[in-house]
């Protein structure tokens, strides 16, 4: 079994406070023109059904809520422990389960001081990262498929197929939005189907995984470092993956900036995002998502609903640490260093836990 190591954990703290304060030189607005090309290029998302009002609007905003938080721990145990919740686990694989997480909420808990004393350089180095955020995720969805801004003519194929996107009819822009129901994306995203066999295994799932979040140790470590943290594991890896920069090297941040200036941001800036819709096909995308609407109120997700989720939801940041910082993950003791996160038996099974008189300071 492996936990993030609280030692190394200080090490990577210190290391992001170490790099320099960033000065990207990026156009003003970038990051909403992006998000608004990347809105233009995607299928366009079913809009909120206007006959929501009142108590009913509430109960979906509430259930959305509750679903979002078991996708999110969904996908984040699947990236670091490879098991599908949703799927259902064995009475093995779970006790495996919540002993590796019980593990990493220890480990992050010793760590908790360290992560409090770091938050104003996480802070401060987020600050300049936040707008390369939307930046990078229009150039990997461009580069999924096959664009690459850094190629002669890109953007002139980019204004061509937003042109293209905006004069989709109205029939095609109706059927994708009866398709982009949220709920169904979310629960498509487990592996779950819309109906009312989705919707059982989902219930099932969203028990069983609320209960064993409340089973394991309260997350002490300050819920605002764990997710700058995570946010920034985010960013380096999206860095290094689409624009080979390793922002912790010495010369990290100038190859940033020789980075950013092989891309047209200026242009990208300057490019004409189109009005996606006529009236008749805004309201043709209206009554598909009242459709919609009623296709998820006819889901029977009641239980789902009244299901607390909040420690799921806090549960997914800290596993999302795992997954994306591989290089923390050490067997407890191996590191050489006295060990903060001590072996427990208890009549819960094997569990794991910070000694409060090695916490990381």
């Amino acid at each position: 079994m492996s936990c993030l190591c609280p030692s190394k954990l200080l090490d990577l703290l210190e290391r992001l406070a170490a790099v320099p304060p960033l000065s990207l030189g990026l156009p003003e607005g970038l990051g909403e023109q992006a998000r608004s090309i990347q809105a233009g290029l995607g299928p366009p998302l079913a809009l909120q059904a206007q006959a929501q009002v009142g108590a009913q609007a509430q109960a979906q905003a509430a259930l959305m809520a509750r679903v979002s938080a078991m996708a999110a721990l969904h996908a984040a145990v699947q990236a670091a422990f490879g098991l599908k919740l949703a799927a259902g686990l064995s009475a093995q694989a779970r006790a495996d389960l919540q002993a590796g997480l019980a593990a990493q909420i220890g480990s992050l808990n010793a760590g908790g001081p360290a992560l409090n004393t770091h938050l104003p350089a996480l802070a401060r180095l987020m600050s300049p990262l936040a707008a390369l955020m939307a930046l990078l995720g229009l150039l990997q969805s461009l580069l999924a498929s096959g664009l690459d801004l850094r190629q002669p003519g890109a953007l002139a194929v980019l204004q061509a197929r937003l042109q293209a996107r905006a004069q989709a009819s109205a029939q095609a822009q109706a059927q994708a939005s009866a398709q982009a129901s949220a709920l169904a994306a979310l629960m498509a995203s487990m592996g779950l189907k819309a109906d009312a066999q989705g919707a059982a295994q989902l219930t099932s799932a969203m028990q069983a995984t609320a209960s064993m979040s409340q089973s394991l140790p309260a997350i002490t470590a300050p819920a605002q470092g764990l997710s700058l943290l995570a946010a920034l594991m985010s960013v380096l890896a999206a860095l290094r993956s689409l624009l080979q920069v390793d922002l912790l090297e010495p010369a990290g941040p100038s190859r940033l900036r020789l980075a950013l200036s092989g891309l047209p941001l200026a242009g990208l800036a300057d490019l004409q995002v189109p009005v996606q819709a006529s009236a008749r096909a805004t309201a043709a995308a209206e009554a598909a998502a009242q459709a919609a609407a009623r296709a998820q109120a006819g889901l029977p997700l009641e239980a789902a609903a009244r299901i607390d989720m909040r420690a799921a939801a806090q549960l997914a940041t800290a596993v999302q640490l795992r997954a994306q910082a591989p290089r923390l993950m050490r067997a407890p003791g191996s590191c050489g260093q006295p060990c903060p996160v001590a072996p427990l038996q208890g009549p819960g099974g094997l569990g794991f836990q910070a000694s409060a008189a090695h916490s990381i300071p």
